[in-house]
C-alpha cells in the first residue's frame, strides 16, 4: 500500500502534457448551435405540458420525451449578473467578462449567457436581445453574446 505523505508535504506529481483533438458531435441539439451561430434562440417546447425550454432539453421535466423546436425572439431581461476575468475554453481570450442569468421571453426557464462588450454597462432589469459575437469560435455555444435591446430595462 502507498503511504501518504505527511507534515502537509506536497504529494508527489507527474507532469504530463496531453493535446487532444475531439469531434464534438451536436447529436439532437444541432438546431440549437445552429441558431446560436446565427444570433437565433431555438428553444425545445414540450408536447406533453407545453413548457418551453431555452437552452433547450431533449427531455421535458414533466417526463415528456415529445419535444418540437420553436424559435424565439431572443430577447429578454437580466435577472442576475456577475463579472470577472476569465479564459474561455478552448480560445485564447482571456479577459474581463460579464456573465448573466436571463429571462428570454417565451421561455419557462432562466437561461445563462455571455453579455457583450456593448452590454457590460448593464444591470439586472436590463432588457437584452441575443446576437452573434464576431469572429471565429471554439464551439458554437461560444459565438453567443446578448447586447442591449431597444427598450431599455424592464421588470424582472
Amino acid at each position: 500500500m502507498t503511504e501518504l505523505p505527511s507534515g502537509g508535504a506536497p504529494a508527489p506529481a507527474v507532469a504530463i502534457e496531453l493535446h487532444l483533438h475531439y469531434a464534438h458531435g451536436l447529436g439532437g441539439l444541432a438546431p440549437y448551435f445552429a441558431g446560436l451561430e446565427r444570433g437565433v434562440a431555438m428553444a425545445t417546447r414540450c408536447r406533453g405540458c407545453g413548457r418551453t425550454w431555452f437552452a433547450p432539453r431533449l427531455a421535458c421535466a414533466c417526463g415528456g420525451r415529445a419535444m418540437d423546436w420553436a424559435e424565439l425572439t431572443g430577447r429578454g431581461t437580466v435577472v442576475a449578473l456577475t463579472r470577472g476575468r476569465a479564459l474561455l475554453p478552448g480560445t485564447s481570450r482571456d479577459a474581463e467578462f460579464c456573465f448573466a442569468l436571463i429571462r428570454l421571453d417565451g421561455a419557462d426557464n432562466l437561461c445563462f449567457g455571455r453579455l457583450g462588450r456593448a452590454a457590460s454597462h448593464l444591470g439586472p432589469g436590463s432588457a437584452v436581445r441575443l446576437s452573434r459575437a464576431e469572429g471565429e469560435w471554439a464551439h458554437p455555444a461560444q459565438s453567443a453574446e446578448y447586447v442591449p435591446a431597444a427598450g431599455g430595462t424592464r421588470r424582472a
